[in-house]
């Protein structure tokens, strides 16, 4: 964008009688040298808050497997403490969010109560944190055989359960 600033001798005779505004030959463009600084400067801004925005996608977040305390089998290991705890609040929050809107932490107690075979869920969930997990984009499985497995999902950030088998 050109940048012409204003000259100070210029007289009202340049203008065209009955239109305001600046004279013919400055029609649409800036005047004003700061205004055009002002233009720079926000883009500067709005490139740094892209390059801020793309180190923190790039960096390790809560729940990611860089990161200890949420790492997948971490995160699995810790609910199958809880289920089989028999703390469903714990593992409710746990579970991915299509389960959650499924269930209550009352009607996953219900469902573990009733199904004979949950134990062996858990523990062949639980002997799949022993196996080399496969990495998708956003999600992570543990293999337990015969094609199925643990999946975990990535939601907001942090890992949840969304299948045992």
């Amino acid at each position: 964008m050109i940048t012409i600033p204003a000259h100070p001798e210029r007289k009202a005779s340049a203008r065209e009688p009955g239109v305001e505004g600046p004279p013919r030959a400055d029609r649409g463009i800036r005047r004003d040298p700061s205004t055009s600084l002002r233009y720079a400067r926000g883009e500067r801004i709005v490139l740094c808050c892209l390059l801020i925005a793309a180190a923190c996608r790039t960096a390790p977040e809560t729940g990611s497997p860089n990161s200890a305390s949420g790492a997948p089998s971490e995160v699995l290991s810790r609910f199958l403490d809880a289920a089989e705890a028999g703390d469903f609040d714990t593992a409710y929050r746990m579970m991915a969010g299509g389960l959650r809107a499924r269930y209550t932490p009352e009607r996953l107690k219900q469902d573990f109560d009733r199904e004979p075979l949950a134990k062996e869920k858990l523990a062949r969930a639980r002997a799949a944190l022993s196996a080399t997990p496969s990495v998708h984009d956003g999600s992570v499985d543990f293999p337990i055989g015969d094609g199925k497995a643990v999946r975990l999902v990535r939601e907001d950030g942090v890992f949840r359960v969304m299948a045992l088998e």
